[in-house]
């Protein structure tokens, strides 16, 4: 019995849904089409030219594909209890360093080095139902969640590295700020507000009162973040401006620098809150700066 043969075994007894793949690929077997000349890959085994819709965890069935294939790789298909969080190279590192410096540290989890160039590791956890992503954590940030599949330890990259576990503990359960952060919804566009029309002699008291903001502290989660945000939005009342006015200073000058940023409902309340206490807000009309 050959290694990938074996280990798929191994797999499917701890109830991994695998499937094969390519030698040294990512690509899964497919369908053949004769009407553009391509053959495909069939062969005597049972079905598997639909990639990882075909996984499975029946051992009868992966030993009739890898003894038909015995250089395949093995596939796993995500999002059947576990999805995976794809981290490359230095990039993807950095990115995945500022995520946990701004959120939580990730638990110890089981963890692959992939084959990739320049490094990668793919992190596991117990699904969340994580949708398959690129780039929505950040540059080399990946996610793969249900309809998406990773290649397991010890498949071949295309690179000719091994795939190899750095860590076989028990997958830790998948975040909850990481599955939020995948699932966030952007705000929707907010309308500009109506210019207004100055006389001559007139200062815009909107340009005062983003000047002003400019130099408040931003939110930080964890530091005050909430007290913050209510004194800026407490000092925009002292320009005389909207309610709408504020918010949407608020939202376009203040809260891209809030880690994390608020949601537009949140600012808000946090603008209701601080026009309900107006009446102690001094004037800062004639500010300049």
């Amino acid at each position: 019995m050959n290694a990938l043969l074996e280990t798929a075994l191994v797999y499917v007894r701890a109830g991994l849904a695998i499937f094969p793949l390519h030698p040294r690929s990512k690509t899964p077997f497919r369908k053949a089409r004769p009407e553009s000349g391509d053959s495909g890959h069939l062969c005597a085994a049972p079905l598997h030219q639909h990639g990882f819709k075909d996984a499975t965890t029946d051992p009868t069935v992966i030993e009739a594909w890898w003894r038909a294939h015995p250089s395949a790789n093995i596939g796993l298909a995500t999002g059947r209890g576990l999805d995976v969080l794809d981290v490359d190279g230095d990039e993807g590192e950095a990115g995945l360093a500022n995520l946990i410096a701004r959120r939580w540290p990730l638990p110890a989890t089981s963890e692959v080095r992939t084959g990739r160039p320049g490094g990668g590791r793919h992190l596991y956890f117990r699904s969340a139902a994580w949708p398959n992503t690129a780039g929505t954590l950040g540059p080399n940030l990946d996610t793969r969640g249900l309809g998406g599949f990773v290649l397991l330890p010890p498949s071949v990259h295309p690179s000719g590295a091994i795939y190899t576990w750095t860590n076989l503990s028990r997958p830790a359960p998948a975040p909850a700020w990481l599955t939020a952060l995948l699932y966030r919804v952007p705000e929707p566009a907010a309308a500009p507000p109506t210019p207004r029309v100055l006389s001559s002699n007139e200062t815009d008291p909107v340009e005062r009162a983003s000047r002003y903001l400019a130099k408040m502290p931003p939110a930080i989660s964890g530091q005050g973040g909430h007290l913050a945000t209510w004194y800026a939005a407490r000092a925009m009342c002292g320009f005389g401006l909207t309610k709408d006015e504020v918010l949407e200073l608020l939202l376009t000058e203040y809260n891209p620098r809030c880690v994390p940023p608020w949601r537009r409902d949140d600012l808000q309340h946090k603008v209701a809150d601080a026009f309900g206490k107006a009446k102690r807000v001094p004037d800062l009309r004639g500010r300049a700066s």
